[in-house]
């Protein structure tokens, strides 16, 4: 029984994290640690986000034209994220991007300090796009 408890509380906690994020921003002060947690990035929205910087820069390298403010906007209704923090995090993507020896996407220069959850999400996705293409 309490193991059956456990894992339940685990699957609850683990499926619902991005909500549980996002409430706790909502309703805790943003001081001290707790603001530090809830300002970090949830897997989630990395994989959001560097979705949307990889589908500009497949465009960028096709020669296509895009509308950056475009994907600013569809990322930030996705996350709830400001247009602010979506610019900074794109530049962080473009860190990762150099960091690996790879193109990034033009006008999003390079910003570090990025999280180390942002680095696996990169590499997945350069990986799931280079066995498609």
């Amino acid at each position: 029984e309490v193991a059956k408890a456990a894992m339940i509380t685990n699957l609850l906690t683990e499926d619902n994290l991005p909500s549980y994020h996002r409430t706790i921003a909502d309703n805790f002060s943003l001081d001290g640690a707790w603001g530090t947690w809830v300002g970090r990035w949830t897997a989630e929205e990395n994989r959001t986000i560097v979705a949307a910087y990889l589908e500009m820069l497949d465009a960028e390298l096709r020669g296509e034209q895009y509308v950056k403010a475009d994907f600013n906007r569809k990322v930030a209704r996705a996350t709830g994220r400001t247009r602010g923090s979506v610019e900074y995090k794109f530049q962080n993507i473009s860190s990762v991007m150099a960091d690996l020896g790879l193109p990034w996407v033009t006008g999003y220069k390079p910003a570090k300090n990025y999280q180390n959850g942002l680095l696996r999400e990169v590499v997945r996705q350069v990986r799931i796009e280079r066995t498609r293409g």
